[in-house]
């Protein structure tokens, strides 16, 4: 890797980093009302918080990229998220997603674990991330 690839890959890690480190309480409290807690009993609401991220994405923000491996899903926490994928030179809308919804569980059965999808914030957005081996 030559300097220049190596320093845009450091400052993307520090701008990921500073992204969670300034995040504000409010942020880091969880709103519980994801499809995922929705549909749960609360005595699994602790165990959730322990193993979740929530994460701000800016209006245009793509979080999730059609052929990257999965590492978890989303669920949005607040905002609205754009769901798309190529079709041949274009881009097709699959659905959109409101508060509440889920986003990028479909990645998850196949047997590479590839994005199908990609998805985007519409607006600046706050989604609650869950790694794939919570579930």
């Amino acid at each position: 890797m030559c300097f220049i690839c190596y320093s845009k890959c450091i400052h993307l890690h520090l701008q990921y980093i500073l992204q969670f480190s300034t995040m504000n309480k409010k942020l880091s409290e969880c709103s519980h009302t994801c499809f995922m807690c929705q549909n749960i009993t609360q005595d699994w609401w602790q165990m959730i918080d322990l193993k979740r991220f929530l994460i701000k994405v800016k209006k245009g923000q793509k979080f999730i990229e059609e052929g990257n491996e999965m590492s978890g899903v989303y669920f949005i926490q607040d905002g609205f998220v754009k769901v798309h994928k190529h079709w041949g030179e274009r881009e097709m809308i699959v659905r959109f997603g409101k508060k509440g919804d889920i986003v990028g569980h479909r990645g998850i059965s196949t047997a590479n674990s590839l994005s199908p999808i990609s998805a985007t914030a519409m607006i600046d957005s706050v989604l609650c991330f869950v790694e794939l081996d919570f579930f």
